[in-house]
């Protein structure tokens, strides 16, 4: 059965003033193997401008859980994240897609495929483009990380550094839609193991049927 998801976080959109008063913005996603996942937007700054950021985090509408600020002690720079955790993916927004092809839709295959597509928008106010202008392009990170291990030849963009089942893009914040994409896979041990039991059970009565056929053979006097 193919099961189709609605994610109980909706398709992120993310300040460009997040992005680009942040030292580094990252956007993390986790997906579990039951289709239940967690979500994280993250930025590291100064601590003049941790109040802010903060602020423009929270215009994101990513999170849900209330947002965490993070000063070591002696380091120049503040962490602000904010997460929220969906015990499922169901009907609360059609930006993000997550489609599980299990067992009963390919019974003959020993992968689960997780497939996972998002829209995701940078919000412009009416001064970006003007903020934009002679300013260097400023990027995020976008990090998703699925079950099993990441087929490359899936990812959109094209261009996401895959290490297993995490696939990581730097995004430019002058666009200001993209369609991220990425499939992976994963062995359905249980029920590989299922089918090597069968099989050797079968061979197993196969073996002893032509013992007691043999036993049963006619000797030539």
């Amino acid at each position: 059965m193919s099961r189709r998801i609605h994610a109980a976080i909706v398709g992120a959109i993310i300040p460009y003033l997040l992005i680009s008063g942040s030292e580094r913005a990252t956007l993390r996603t986790t997906v579990y193997l039951n289709g239940s996942g967690k979500r994280t937007i993250e930025a590291v700054t100064t601590p003049d401008r941790q109040t802010e950021i903060a602020r423009w985090l929270r215009d994101s509408g990513i999170g849900s859980e209330p947002v965490v600020i993070v000063h070591k002690p002696g380091a120049d720079t503040v962490t602000i994240r904010r997460s929220r955790v969906a015990a499922n993916f169901q009907q609360l927004g059609q930006q993000v897609r997550l489609y599980i092809q299990d067992i009963l839709q390919s019974p003959l295959t020993i992968y689960t495929y997780y497939r996972w597509s998002e829209e995701l928008e940078i919000k412009w106010d009416p001064a970006t483009k003007i903020e934009l202008a002679g300013q260097p392009q400023a990027y995020f990170n976008y990090e998703l990380s699925l079950p099993g291990r990441v087929l490359p030849d899936t990812l959109q963009p094209a261009n996401g550094e895959v290490d297993r089942g995490k696939v990581t893009w730097r995004l430019s914040s002058a666009v200001s839609q993209y369609t991220i994409q990425a499939t992976s896979r994963t062995i359905r041990w249980g029920y590989l193991l299922l089918v090597l039991y069968i099989l050797a059970f079968v061979t197993y009565r196969v073996a002893v049927y032509i013992d007691r056929m043999l036993a049963y053979r006619p000797r030539k006097i």
